[in-house]
């Protein structure tokens, strides 16, 4: 990596047309942040003066072709790297920073320190127009993500793997403030509960997850790690406790990159931080440290259970919330703190909309006292904490009555969280499923981005799990008459939509064609085939997604070489990636089977193999095609992913994450005990196995309460 002679005499003679390249003396820093490239690349340069009056330069560098799509990625990375200085207090330590686009990357991007290397979906935006709004999202958040990484994980580096969410946990929160300031219109704080705080919530409930500080002794499992538990809960308990400590979070922040700046931290180095500014003056009856090894040290999470008296008097209970039911004989790993959590609570009411804060510190139960004039409470305000909530039912009528009658009275978030918690609560056992099913009635009024994202998981969840049985045709009409009203709504006018609502639009027109709504989907079919033969030069980069994917679904084989033809010769990234997915959509089981064997051809770069058979194994005409060849070619799988990509694990749970029979469990089991060296995947093993068994518990109780609800 560094060779040298360690010969003080010797002198440097450049001959034979070889070039010397001298670097600057680098920073203090760990050996996994060293990165060069050496390329034909070019760069489009900016810069900006940092807070220690020091000119930083930044350029973004990519293939000659893709030159044009470097313009946004490059004003992203100037406005969000002098806005982190500020936010952070710490100047930008180096004279430059580049961002380097790169052909075939395995995993997203790297922060490397002053040289981070992306894949080019992660960086490239087209100027004139033809990238989507979740296409600069995405590079948008990817540089935030990589330019946070800078401060942690850069200046301030982990002392060790099991320290891993210091790094990722921090960049993954620090990308929704950084991409916010720079896209102050993307409502970026909104879009965590869907994005962030909901995958935490979905993996931590496993029996089989982690807690976030997890010893590491080997690579494959360092590499397991870069998985939900550090990025999404790491970016949801931070989340969570900035918001329970207010402006004295930040204060805490940047006391740790003061004192170990240049240097490696343990955790509860960060939260002596936090200490020395939050109970600075105050008498603090728990310290940072105390309330947060609960969150990081214990895997899961906590179910709230709030029971409302005749006299307004709330009860509130924890326990430990398991999405699959564990039956007694259950092996459940032993916790220092006997899974309790000392949990900031917060809660609205019909009285106040202002979210009033109580630390629940033990197990047994806690009161709250309303006024007499509150008709309805609301735990977990805005969905900032990292529990679920579970009522008493007179309070779960009362919210289905609430959201039929003046949804608006909570927020978009509040909302969202009901929607999750009760189809959660339902799926272990700890509620019936005609609560949520009542509970969804509303949207037929709904018009919000994030109730409906919530919402949507759940419908194509329960779609996956009913499709084989006799109920699915009712229950496919029971969703697009919740689906008419607000497709109605967003039509296909993209026109002056702002950007969560041109999300939106794609979401539920996304829906409408694979639930059957004819209307969505002879307009989809008929823009594809206009675009097809030429009639119709382009489609709406936001529509593309809908269209692409219609046009396959209920298409040929014509439809189907066409574009493959579209994604051989585009030098757009982005659109690659749209092709690739779309193309999993085809109903015609051969045509998948091809696409399979073409994701191992020269045509499908080794980065997008895993995300070709990810895809194909959601469509339900591809699932079984799906599993038969990841079996048939589990060696070169394994060969390929196995011991260096974050994404085979990623590769196992989806392929999985449809079977609901017991043939389809021993199937599994069967199989991974005959392949047990599963390398970097082998905890996911364990959580796909679980999520099977969920799956049938989930058929199994309430199969025939779904059937009876829906034939009412």
């Amino acid at each position: 990596m560094f060779p040298c002679f360690d010969e003080p005499a010797i002198e440097m003679d450049i001959v034979n047309g070889l070039t010397c390249t001298e670097f600057q003396t680098s920073v203090r820093m760990s050996s996994y942040l060293v990165a060069f490239v050496v390329s034909k690349f070019g760069s489009r340069n900016s810069s900006f003066v940092s807070t220690s009056g020091e000119n930083v330069t930044v350029r973004v560098w990519s293939r000659p072709e893709a030159y044009d799509q470097t313009e946004f990625a490059l004003e992203v990375a100037v406005s969000v790297i002098s806005f982190y200085e500020k936010f952070f207090d710490t100047a930008y330590p180096l004279p430059k920073q580049d961002l380097c686009a790169i052909p075939d990357f395995t995993i997203g991007a790297m922060e490397n320190w002053g040289l981070i290397t992306y894949r080019e979906s992660a960086l490239l935006v087209d100027p004139i127009g033809t990238s989507s709004a979740s296409q600069k999202q995405r590079v948008a958040t990817i540089v935030a993500h990589e330019l946070a990484h800078q401060w942690f994980g850069n200046l301030v580096t982990m002392a060790w793997w099991d320290g891993l969410w210091l790094n990722e946990g921090f960049a993954s929160y620090v990308e929704y403030i950084g991409s916010n300031h720079s896209q102050p219109d993307w409502n970026m704080m909104d879009q965590f509960v869907v994005k962030d705080l909901q995958t935490a919530l979905t993996l931590d409930s496993l029996n089989s997850s982690h807690p976030i500080i997890t010893g590491a002794t080997d690579p494959d499992e360092i590499n397991a790690l870069f998985d939900s538990i550090s990025y999404e809960k790491g970016s949801t308990i931070l989340r969570m406790l900035r918001n329970f400590m207010g402006d004295t979070f930040l204060e805490g922040i940047k006391e740790y990159l003061r004192r170990h700046r240049y240097h490696n931290a343990e955790t509860s180095e960060l939260w002596d931080s936090m200490d020395d500014v939050y109970c600075s003056g105050n008498l603090c009856d728990h310290s940072v440290g105390e309330i947060m090894d609960t969150w990081t040290k214990q895997t899961g999470y906590p179910l709230l259970t709030v029971n409302r008296s005749s006299s307004n008097l709330l009860t509130v209970s924890q326990e430990r919330f398991f999405s699959v039911p564990h039956k007694d004989t259950d092996y459940i790993p032993p916790s220092v703190y006997n899974y309790q959590w000392k949990i900031p609570f917060t809660y609205i009411t019909s009285s106040s909309a202002t979210p009033m804060k109580k630390l629940i510190t033990v197990q047994k139960d806690k009161t709250i006292q309303l006024d007499s004039s509150v008709t309805w409470m609301k735990a977990n305000a805005g969905q900032t904490g990292l529990y679920r909530v579970n009522y008493d039912l007179p309070s779960w009528v009362q919210f289905i009555s609430l959201l039929q009658n003046n949804h608006v009275a909570m927020s978009a978030a509040d909302r969202a969280g009901l929607i999750d918690d009760a189809f959660s609560i339902a799926s272990a056992g700890k509620l019936s499923i005609e609560v949520p099913l009542n509970l969804t009635i509303y949207l037929t009024n709904e018009q919000d981005y994030l109730p409906w994202i919530s919402a949507l998981h759940w419908i194509y969840k329960m779609s996956d799990l009913l499709s084989l049985t006799p109920v699915y045709g009712i229950y496919e009409q029971h969703v697009r008459g919740l689906l008419t009203p607000i497709i109605g709504s967003v039509t296909w006018n993209t026109t002056g939509s702002s950007h969560l609502d041109t999300f939106l639009r794609s979401s539920i027109l996304s829906a409408g064609w694979r639930f059957g709504d004819t209307d969505t989907i002879n307009t989809a079919v008929s823009m594809f085939n206009s675009w097809m033969n030429g009639s119709s030069k382009s489609i709406h980069p936001d529509l593309k997604s809908v269209v692409y994917s219609a046009g396959i679904a209920f298409g040929g084989e014509k439809e189907w070489d066409y574009l493959w033809s579209v994604y051989q010769r585009t030098d757009d990234t982005a659109e690659k990636d749209l092709c690739l997915r779309a193309l999993a959509n085809s109903r015609i089981p051969w045509l998948l089977s091809r696409y399979l064997h073409y994701s191992f051809s020269d045509a499908v770069r080794s980065q997008d193999t895993l995300y070709v058979i990810r895809s194909v194994s959601g469509n339900i005409f591809g699932r079984s095609i799906t599993w038969n060849f990841v079996r048939n070619n589990w060696g070169i799988l394994k060969e390929r992913y196995g011991s260096g990509s974050f994404s085979f694990g990623r590769l196992i749970r989806t392929i999985s994450s449809s079977f609901s029979t017991q043939l389809e469990l021993e199937e599994f089991e069967e199989f991974f005990n005959q392949h047990s060296d599963a390398g970097s995947g082998t905890r996911s093993y364990l959580q796909a196995e679980e999520a099977i068994k969920g799956n049938i518990y989930w058929l199994e109780h309430n199969l025939q309460d779904v059937t009876n609800w829906l034939n009412v």
